[in-house]
């Protein structure tokens, strides 16, 4: 590695003294977009309480990891810039609460406001009066940081960046605790303020790491992590790509936006980009738990810049196929087979993430036909091991690794192989038809679809209502005929002291459209008996055509339930 340097220094000295850039690959401002936590909530009451404490003593903030002089132009002037590799969030929001007390003495027609714009967080050229921020944020948020700055931001609406919101949302909790505090201060506002101002710049302490090139902060993140700092694996994965990229950085930042989007797509927030990595992994080498991850990643050996673009390449395609595996695009499954989508969207209802390096490594290997054969027989599997709770411990670990590899490594071609290899986790017919004859199941998504599923089983060969292939949650409702808080009424059906127990049991739920259903609820037997009769689902029917609701009545009809299921959930 290229010669770096290690300094201590104050937040605000490290503002005073530098000018900053964000690189294009960074994510925006994220803080205050978590669920409960707030991070700049916690920075000010942090800084808050080592402020109070009256002591000489530094509060240390952490690590930050920058390059050396990488120009930025803006408008016709190149400035020198450091890039601030690691530490953005924290950087962002120091310059927010020295925007904020600004804005304070600005407030109060105190000259000192201008001191500190000028020292800390901008200049303005003496001819066009444009501003020159000593912090440059990325291209999504570069423009609106400008004009908090110059204190005219615009409006904020629904389609505005999350990361404007937070920006605004920031500054202005940081407003607000200014103010409060300077108020506190009654007639020694300004002092308080100033002692604000000199704790940032001496106390508020980071340990700052400079290396010459982006290639060498990169490598900088796998030390800071064997010493404990806390990096994700995102960060570590990105950063020993980027580290070995070279000349070749910018198509490898293309590829890593576009996995990571992929990953966002298929979870919402991009808070599984982990699980992502661990099934793909484990697709290529073997079973691999999150604190394996980054081991593997290494074991890619990346020499050269075609070798980190390579592996970029690969990761981009895994992420696609694994987001469109979550249902991500609805559109790419109908060009596989008219059933596939259903096939999909079983398997997401299900949970089951242990086969997902198995299917991952499919979606990347197998041709079409084959794909949706798997996919069949996947929720056939997945059914199976939920029921029977034959997928847990270590050997499925092993045995689904060791297929999602011979898959990956070509060995494996057809579906009904993978599920003949995955055979020792199965249950046999017998067990699966036992199990499930008794099985309690306490999750509404999981007795929607078993039942909806076995009444087209038992509705074969008719056609299916479409609100049967088809259905949503407002249209067709589960109900317990036994509630799930039975009243006295019905002790002379099943014992109070079994009423738990049965009440989950699948023979005990039925499924009702939502017009059918008069809010019956924890209605007695009798009550409910010529509504489930008049139900348009076969299954429920036969319920309403039984004199009694008994314990008997439920296990006959869940044996009869698990004779479909053997027959819908059908394994070669």
């Amino acid at each position: 590695m290229s010669k770096y340097t290690i300094d201590s220094i104050g937040l605000g000295a490290l503002l005073a003294q530098r000018r900053f850039g964000v690189p294009t690959y960074q994510r925006a401002f994220a803080w205050g977009s978590g669920e409960g936590r707030d991070e700049v909530e916690d920075f000010w009451n942090d800084l808050l309480e080592a402020f109070e404490s009256k002591s000489d003593e530094a509060y240390f903030l952490g690590t930050v990891v920058l390059s050396e002089n990488s120009d930025y132009v803006e408008t016709d002037t190149v400035i020198s810039r450091s890039f601030i590799i690691d530490g953005q969030q924290r950087l962002t929001t120091t310059f927010l609460l020295l925007l904020a007390v600004r804005d304070a003495f600005k407030q109060r027609d105190d000259n000192r406001s201008s001191d500190i714009e000028q020292q800390y967080i901008a200049s303005r050229d003496l001819r066009t009066r444009q501003v020159e921020s000593r912090l440059q944020l990325g291209a999504t948020d570069n423009e609106y940081l400008q004009t908090l700055i110059e204190g005219s931001p615009k409006p904020l609406d629904r389609q505005a960046p999350p990361s404007h919101k937070l920006l605004a949302k920031g500054l202005n909790f940081l407003k607000a605790k200014v103010e409060e505090d300077a108020a506190n201060a009654g007639a020694a506002w300004a002092a308080r303020l100033v002692d604000w101002v000199e704790f940032i710049h001496e106390r508020a302490l980071v340990i700052t790491v400079t290396v010459p090139t982006e290639s060498d902060a990169f490598l900088i993140f796998e030390t800071l992590n064997d010493r404990g700092i806390d990096l994700t694996i995102a960060d570590l994965t990105k950063n020993y790509i980027f580290s070995r990229a070279g000349g070749r950085l910018s198509e490898c930042h293309e590829r890593w936006i576009a996995t990571t989007s992929y990953i966002e797509q298929a979870t919402g927030t991009g808070s599984k980009f982990t699980d992502f990595l661990r099934y793909y992994f484990t697709s290529q080498q073997g079973s691999t738990r999150e604190r394996e991850i980054f081991v593997r990643v290494k074991n890619r050996k990346l020499t050269t810049a075609a070798d980190a673009v390579a592996f970029s390449d690969e990761l981009k395609m895994a992420a696609r196929a694994y987001s469109r595996l979550l249902g991500a695009d609805p559109t790419y499954w109908p060009s596989i087979h008219p059933e596939a989508a259903s096939y999909v969207e079983a398997l997401r209802i299900l949970e089951v993430e242990r086969l997902r390096p198995v299917l991952l490594a499919a979606m990347l290997k197998f041709p079409n036909a084959q794909l949706k054969a798997l996919l069949k027989l996947a929720v056939s599997a997945a059914v199976r091991m939920r029921i029977s709770k034959t997928a847990e411990g270590s050997k499925a670990d092993r045995a689904i690794s060791e297929v999602a590899q011979a898959i990956s490594q070509g060995k494996t071609t057809k579906a009904a192989a993978v599920i003949s290899q995955l055979g020792e986790i199965l249950p046999s017919d017998e067990q699966f038809r036992n199990d499930f004859a008794t099985a309690a199941v306490r999750r509404p998504s999981y007795a929607r679809y078993y039942l909806r599923s076995l009444e087209i089983q038992n509705n074969q060969p008719r056609k299916i209502p479409e609100f049967v292939a088809n259905p949503n949650a407002g249209e067709l409702n589960l109900e317990h005929v036994l509630p799930q808080s039975a009243g006295a009424e019905w002790d002379s059906y099943i014992p109070r002291d079994r009423h738990t127990e049965y009440a989950y049991r699948l023979g005990n739920q039925v499924l009702l459209r939502a017009t059918e259903n008069k809010s019956i609820g924890n209605s007695a037997f009798a009550e409910k008996r010529p509504i489930l009769a008049a139900s348009s689902l076969s299954l429920t029917q036969t319920v309403g055509d039984k004199e009694d609701w008994t314990m008997e009545e439920i296990e006959a009809r869940q044996r009869m339930l698990a004779d479909l299921a053997i027959e819908f959930w059908k394994l070669p």
